[in-house]
């Protein structure tokens, strides 16, 4: 949809959905992505991570991890601790490197940052629409600010560099 499209600092326009579905068929144990890099030198996203959904609103998750997300680290339990996990880091970093070394069909369409986080997307918090599909801009402003800090922050963009905003920079290829 050309609503959709991102259109990077360098003038690329750039199709964030067929991105995010290739990410996750080389990330099965991911639940949902998010490409972010509008006016921006380089693509970021959000990452989710399939959790139970809340007994008290079916609409929403808790962190609780569920297949096919259990397993990539044995003392890994939630999306929390996943975020802060080097397994789980380093499992999203290999697919990442994947994607941008096999499918990615231009520089311009490589992830150079990810972010974990807590909850997945949902149509309770009005993620997703009742057809699951991602309400890319109301998901956008809702991340404003990790997005800013954390993805697009003056942090220096070192492999494997952890930060306290959970900064999990790719290296530049």
């Amino acid at each position: 949809r050309v609503k959709d499209l991102i259109i990077t600092a360098g003038g690329e326009n750039i199709a964030p959905t067929s991105i995010e579905d290739k990410l996750k068929s080389v990330l099965p144990a991911v639940s949902n992505l998010l490409v972010v890099g509008d006016r921006q030198k380089f693509l970021g996203c959000l990452v989710t991570l399939h959790c139970s959904p809340d007994p008290a609103d079916l609409d929403r998750f808790t962190t609780k991890l569920v297949p096919p997300s259990v397993g990539i680290s044995e003392t890994v339990s939630t999306s929390i601790e996943a975020a802060h996990s080097t397994e789980w880091l380093q499992y999203i970093q290999d697919g990442i490197d994947k994607y941008n070394n096999t499918l990615a069909t231009s520089r311009a369409q490589r992830i150079q940052a990810f972010v974990i986080i807590p909850n997945d997307f949902s149509v309770g918090d009005g993620d997703l629409t009742p057809t699951q599909k991602l309400k890319r801009a109301k998901v956008t402003e809702k991340y404003k600010d990790v997005i800013g800090s954390t993805i697009y922050g003056r942090t220096s963009m070192r492999k494997n560099q952890s930060t306290p905003l959970d900064l999990h920079p790719m290296p530049h290829s």
